[in-house]
C-alpha cells in the first residue's frame, strides 16, 4: 500500500491562516507609495467617563468593532494618502502605519454599519477628502453597543508623529426622565391618562460624514419609522397608564441625528401623547432647539391640563411644566423651563 505525504501543503496552509487572523489591513488603491513617515495613532471616546448618570442608558457602550483610518494629503485635491482598517480595535494598543511626509488631515471613523443606503460600508472609489465627506450614514443602522463615531486631526509629518484622535457620536440622545400630572383644583382632578406614549418627530435620519451637514430635508415621524431602528423603541416608546398624582419615573431613551434649524416648525420634537380618561387624545410637543451631536437632552414633564389636538401645534406655557437638562455625554449644563 502506498502512503501519500501532504507535508508540502503545510506552508501554504499556515500562510492562509495568518492572513485570516490578521485584523489590521491597508485598503487599496494607494495614492502615494512614497511613505517614509510613521504615524502612531490612538483613539479615545469623548464620553469615556459619563457624569450624566441619570441620563445613562445601561445598554450603551463605547465599543469600537471596526475602525477606519483615512489620511488625506493637504494638497490642492485633498487626495487620499492611505486608508487603514482595524477590526475589533483594542484601545490599549496604538496603531502604527506608514504615511508620506507633509501636511495631513486624519479621520478616525468607528462603527460605520453601512453607507449610502447599503448595509455594508463600501469605500471603493474614495480617492479624496471631499468625496469621503459626502458619504451618507443612516440613523436606522445605529446600535447601542457601538454608535457610529468620528474624530479628526491635522498634523505635518516629517519622520514620526504620535497623535490621539478623540471620537464623538453622530447621534444626540433625548431622555424622558419622568412624567406626572397635577390636576389639583381643576375639572380634571383625579383623572388618569391612558395609552400614554412618547415619540420624536422631525427626526433627521440621514446625514453625511461631514458632521455639519444633513442630507437634504430628510425627516421622519418616530411613530411610523421606529420599527426601522436597530435600537428598540429608539424613536417611540409606550408609557402605558399614567395614574393621577403618581409620577412615571421610568426613563425612556430616544436617538436622532443633529437638527440645528432655527425654524420652529422644523425642529426635532419630543411629543407626549395621552388619552384623557373618558375623553380625547391630546399631545404635548416639546421643541428641541439647537439639537447637537453627542449631547443629551433630558426632560421632566408635569401635565396640568389638556394639550394640543395634534403633535405639531404648540401649547401654552401653562399646560405643562418641563424641566430640561442639556448635557454633553460627559458634561452637564442644566436649565429649568416652564412650558
Amino acid at each position: 500500500m502506498k502512503t501519500k505525504s501532504y507535508a508540502f501543503l503545510l506552508p501554504a496552509l499556515l500562510a492562509a491562516l495568518l492572513i485570516l487572523c490578521f485584523c489590521e489591513r491597508e485598503i487599496p488603491p494607494v495614492i502615494n507609495q512614497a511613505r517614509d513617515a510613521v504615524l502612531t495613532l490612538t483613539v479615545s471616546s469623548a464620553s469615556s467617563e459619563t457624569k450624566s448618570t441619570n441620563a445613562m442608558n445601561a445598554f450603551e457602550q463605547d465599543s469600537i468593532h471596526r475602525l477606519d483610518i483615512f489620511v488625506f494629503n493637504d494638497d490642492e485635491d485633498k487626495t487620499l494618502d492611505i486608508h487603514y482598517v482595524v477590526e475589533n480595535y483594542n484601545k490599549t494598543n496604538p496603531i502604527q502605519l506608514k504615511v508620506s511626509e507633509g501636511s495631513k488631515t486624519i479621520y478616525a471613523l468607528a462603527n460605520v454599519h453601512g453607507l449610502n443606503g447599503q448595509t455594508q460600508p463600501d469605500w471603493s472609489g474614495i480617492t479624496g477628502r471631499e468625496l469621503f465627506k459626502r458619504q451618507v450614514i443612516s440613523l436606522f443602522n445605529e446600535r447601542l453597543d457601538n454608535f457610529t463615531m468620528i474624530g479628526m486631526e491635522t498634523i505635518t509629518f516629517t519622520k514620526s508623529e504620535a497623535i490621539t484622535v478623540e471620537l464623538s457620536r453622530f447621534v444626540a440622545k433625548v431622555v424622558l426622565e419622568s412624567v406626572s400630572t397635577d390636576f389639583e383644583g381643576t375639572a380634571y382632578e383625579g383623572t388618569n391618562l391612558l395609552n400614554v406614549r412618547a415619540f420624536l418627530t422631525n427626526v433627521i435620519n440621514e446625514k453625511t460624514l461631514n458632521k455639519d451637514n444633513t442630507v437634504g430635508n430628510i425627516s421622519a415621524d418616530g411613530r411610523t419609522v421606529s420599527g426601522n431602528m436597530q435600537i428598540a423603541n429608539g424613536l417611540c416608546d409606550t408609557l402605558g397608564t399614567l395614574t393621577a398624582n403618581v409620577p412615571h419615573n421610568t426613563k425612556h431613551y430616544f436617538y436622532a441625528y443633529p437638527n440645528d434649524t432655527g425654524d420652529d416648525a422644523g425642529m426635532t420634537r419630543l411629543v407626549i401623547e395621552a388619552l384623557f380618561e373618558g375623553g380625547r387624545t391630546y399631545y404635548y410637543p416639546i421643541n428641541i432647539e439647537g439639537m447637537t451631536a453627542n449631547n443629551t437632552y433630558s426632560f421632566n414633564v408635569v401635565i396640568k391640563r389638556p394639550g394640543s389636538d395634534d403633535p405639531d401645534t404648540p401649547i401654552s406655557f401653562t399646560d405643562a411644566t418641563i424641566t430640561i437638562a442639556v448635557a454633553n455625554w460627559t458634561e452637564h449644563v442644566t436649565d429649568d423651563v416652564v412650558f
